[in-house]
């Protein structure tokens, strides 16, 4: 996905590479034309593409703008449903009972989108309460503390790690 927005983006920029060259060659032509100056008609050329580069830069800069038509939306609200497609598929698949296949759609947001949080919580409780793998659910919650340390972030299920931690520990010990 990301590599398909770049190209668009990629085209989109050459598209108007190419009609700023040929708007500017039109305007330095009727330049020249006027005054018979070939210097004049390349001075308004040259400024007119050098005019659509920087008003281009302005507007990628301050407003944003990508220069695709692709992303005239909003990029958080297509980003958002997205990711909430994936989850949503995740969970279906998880309360049909086939927990490996979630397992997979759960790696898959993480490998897409690795600062989701909820997906390794959630991969994490998979592993815990539906796959049997305790070592993996523990390995999978100390990702999630760890990275809610590192970056200070006030995750909604801080509290709880240690505890899921702890208790699979313990589950672990009594299990040898």
């Amino acid at each position: 996905m990301k590599l398909f927005n770049e190209l668009i983006d990629y085209l989109q920029f050459s598209r108007m590479v190419f009609w700023t060259i040929f708007a500017s060659s039109f305007i330095g032509i009727a330049g020249f034309y006027k005054t018979g100056r070939f210097i004049y008609g390349l001075f308004i050329f040259f400024g007119g593409i050098a005019i659509n580069f920087i008003g281009f830069l302005f507007i990628k800069m301050f407003a944003g703008f990508s220069g695709s038509m692709y992303h005239s939306g909003s990029r958080e609200r297509d980003h958002d449903a997205v990711i909430k497609g994936m989850y949503n598929t995740a969970e279906g698949l998880k309360l049909r009972g086939q927990y490996s296949q979630a397992e997979e759609a759960y790696l898959e947001i993480l490998s897409e989108y690795p600062k989701e949080m909820d997906a390794r919580y959630l991969l994490a409780l998979l592993y815990e309460r539906n796959l049997d793998k305790p070592e993996q659910a523990i390995k999978e919650y100390r990702k999630l503390r760890r990275e809610i340390r590192e970056k200070k972030i006030a995750y909604k299920y801080k509290d709880a790690l240690d505890e899921n931690i702890k208790q699979l520990e313990d589950f672990l010990k009594e299990r040898v």
